[in-house]
């Protein structure tokens, strides 16, 4: 697949794992991600930016500026890395999706 699809799909997610954490805070859930409980924390509901950002900003000069620079291994590794990143986030998203369903009920 390619890597800026892959990256694309990342970026989606992420976008739709942070609208719904931000529903289930705001219908009385919790984050279960300590590393996102602490941007909350700190932050706010902007705190869920604050650590999905960087990461993606990171991920994305690489893909974007450097790509060609990568040896195969590791354009094929980062290509395997997008991938199950891809994998687990729809699964947090879905899995989401069922406690705010939950939550509003």
């Amino acid at each position: 697949m390619n890597e800026k699809f892959l990256f694309w799909c990342l970026v989606a997610l992420n976008f739709l794992d942070a609208c719904l954490t931000a529903a289930i805070i705001s219908n009385g859930g919790a984050e279960a991600n300590p590393y996102v409980q602490l941007y909350l924390t700190q932050f706010g509901l902007v705190g869920l930016l604050v650590a999905k950002i960087p990461p993606l900003a990171v991920l994305g000069i690489v893909i974007y500026t450097r790509w060609n620079q990568l040896r195969v291994s590791w354009q094929h590794s980062v290509r395997g890395i997008l991938l199950a990143l891809d994998v687990v986030l729809f699964s947090v998203v879905v899995y989401s999706v069922g406690i705010y369903l939950n939550l509003i009920q």
